[in-house]
């Protein structure tokens, strides 16, 4: 059963961080884990080194009750109903508890992109993205952070 989920509205934060020792910038785009509930979030990291750019990745996280990607960890991308082509995907995942009578699992599907492929992404109107057979679809700050992040990396690249 395929169901539309709209990713929750969350302050979203683009940081640039440039460490002096390897002369590279990170530029990361994350938002806080909700406090309860089960969830999920998207998030993105691209670095960039001599002037250019490394692969972006997405970080996909979920928490939930169960296992939801353990046997699946397939992540497909629209950007104005145009497919986007993906690089390599992995999952990785851990048993979390939270108290003595409450547990859950985390999992995270990363996902890298070609720069081509991440600004297709970024200027895109809508954005829907689909983890095996739940989809979701970028929220306008999200879309923003996504357009930020390439704008810091263009500056970086030139």
């Amino acid at each position: 059963m395929n169901a539309l989920l709209l990713v929750a509205l969350m302050t979203a934060a683009v940081t640039s961080t440039f460490d002096p020792y390897t002369k590279q910038t990170e530029i990361q785009f994350t938002q806080p884990s909700p406090e309860s509930g089960y969830w999920t979030k998207i998030q993105s990291i691209v670095t960039v080194k001599d002037g250019k750019a490394r692969v972006p990745s997405v970080l996909f996280t979920s928490y939930n009750h169960t296992w939801r990607y353990l046997r699946c960890q397939d992540m497909k991308w629209l950007a104005d109903g145009e497919p986007v082509e993906t690089l390599m995907t992995t999952w990785d995942g851990q048993v979390v508890r939270k108290d003595r009578y409450t547990s859950g699992t985390l999992e995270y599907v990363t996902q890298l992109l070609s720069l081509d492929s991440f600004k297709q992404i970024a200027s895109a109107q809508a954005v829907r993205y689909r983890v095996c057979g739940d989809e979701y679809e970028l929220s306008p700050s999200e879309l923003a952070a996504f357009a930020d992040m390439v704008a810091q990396v263009e500056a970086l690249t030139q």
